[in-house]
This record gives C-alpha cells, sequence and structure tokens, in this order.
C-alpha cells in the first residue's frame, strides 16, 4: 500500500496548537490589560517638606523675640507643611474614607493652627481639615489624579517625625521617604514582565508565521495523495508504452513510503 509522505507541520497536533498559543498570547494580554484597568493602582504619598523653628537659640536664651498666638506665648514655634499627593491612576472619592473616617497626621507637636492650605493644579480644592492636639485631621473629599496639597501648620513643640493613620479602601498611603526604594524595585518588576510578556508573543507569532510559511510551501511542493497515484500510473505507463526514454522531466522523483 502506498502513502503520501507528509512533514512534521501537517500534523494534526500542530494545526491545533499554533493557533492555540496565538489565542493564549492574545488572552493572557487581554487579561493582563482588562485588570490594570479594572483594578488601577491607587496610592496617596504623603510627606514633611519643612519643620521650621520661627526662633532661635540665642532668641530662645536673650527672650529677646516673643511669637504669639491668640494672645498665647509660644514656647518652641515651628511651621510644619504637610504635603499629600494622589499618585494613583484615577481619582480618590471621598467614598473611599472608610466610615468616614479620616487621614491622620500626627506632627510630633501641638497643632495651633493651619496657616494656609494649598492644591495644585489650580482647578482642584484642597480638603479640609481639623486639628485636635498633636493631629492634624484631612476629612473626606475627593482627590483628583495627580493632585498634590500642601497644609501649612502652625506648631508648639519640638521637631519630631510625621506619623501617619489611614483607613482608606483599596489604597496605598505611603511615606515618600518610602517610595523610592519601593518605586525601583516596582520599576524592575514591571519591566521583567513586560519582557516576559514581549518574548512570548514574538515567540508565538514567530512560530505562527514558521508554520503558516511550511504550511504553504507544503502545498506547494506536495500533491495530495490522489494526485500522486496518478502521476505514478501515467509514469508506469509511459515507461511500459515507451522504454528506454527518460521521463525525468514528466515524472520527477516524488516523496513516498510503502
Amino acid at each position: 500500500m502506498m502513502s503520501v509522505a507528509t512533514g512534521w507541520y501537517d500534523s494534526g497536533f500542530w494545526k491545533i496548537a499554533v493557533p492555540a498559543a496565538c489565542s493564549l498570547a492574545s488572552a493572557a494580554i487581554g487579561v493582563w490589560g482588562g485588570r490594570r484597568l479594572a483594578y488601577p493602582k491607587r496610592r496617596l504619598i504623603y510627606c514633611r517638606r519643612k519643620n521650621i523653628s520661627l526662633l532661635n537659640a540665642s532668641d530662645q536664651a536673650a527672650n529677646a523675640l516673643n511669637v504669639t498666638h491668640g494672645g498665647i506665648a509660644l514656647q518652641r514655634p515651628r511651621i510644619v507643611e504637610v504635603e499629600l499627593k494622589n499618585v494613583g491612576r484615577q481619582d480618590i472619592a471621598a467614598t473611599a474614607f472608610h466610615d468616614s473616617d479620616p487621614v491622620t497626621f500626627d506632627l510630633g507637636a501641638m497643632a495651633v493652627a493651619v496657616l494656609d492650605a494649598q492644591s495644585y493644579p489650580q482647578t482642584t480644592t484642597a480638603p479640609k481639615v481639623n486639628t485636635s492636639g498633636q493631629v492634624l485631621e484631612v476629612l473626606p473629599c475627593r482627590l483628583a489624579r495627580k493632585q498634590v496639597v500642601v497644609y501649612s501648620v502652625l506648631v508648639d513643640g519640638p521637631l519630631a517625625e510625621l506619623g501617619c493613620r489611614s483607613s482608606l479602601i483599596d489604597i496605598d498611603v505611603i511615606e515618600e521617604a518610602a517610595v523610592d526604594e519601593e518605586a525601583r524595585h516596582a520599576r524592575s518588576a514591571r519591566l521583567l514582565r513586560v519582557k516576559l510578556v514581549a518574548a512570548f508573543v514574538i515567540f508565538a507569532f514567530s512560530f505562527s508565521a514558521i508554520y503558516i510559511q511550511a504550511i504553504t510551501s507544503s502545498n506547494e511542493k506536495i500533491l495530495d495523495r490522489e494526485s500522486v497515484i496518478r502521476q505514478l500510473e501515467d509514469c508506469r505507463r509511459l515507461e511500459k508504452e515507451k522504454p528506454g526514454i527518460d521521463f525525468g522531466s514528466t515524472c520527477p522523483p516524488i516523496r513516498y513510503r510503502r
């Protein structure tokens, strides 16, 4: 019995595997992109921009200068600037404040008064705040994407670190000093993911191109089984009718197995 030889690319496995691989690559990219759209990164960064004493050591020692507020003398007056930045890809809604709890900042010194509140860009509004003891409370509000808010607070007390407490829902609240290192690792991980996805996509499409080229070539060079049988029969008939004549151009070698 005679049958036409076929290449590896004619296997039914590859005819299924190659389209499946391309489909999986497309699906993976779609899932990754859809997840980024459905669950965008939301992050609020804070930092203490300034913590400046209004009196130097010589002024305090000589009692040459006094600072009062509301008729009350301040012993160690300082100006503290607290900055908030919404660096996420979407706005932070007021509903993200769990149970309407404020985001609180421990200034490390008695908060006397909020002197100023600036918001950038100018089309945005700074959230309202309250003070309670050493704490600055940022009340529930909408923080626009890329919005920056700076509060200038008059405090009475020593130089201290800035602390934060937040119950925002699904939003990371991070001090800027810790963000730099985290951002470096995040960029490295993100770059690695992009490289892996790109490599997989390139492999899938390259393999698909090779497969399609092989199929096209096979269709051009290899006849189907019935055509091969007919051609072999014609060649045998010609060889019997006209022995000694070379029919090489009419009957080229054809790959087959018995």
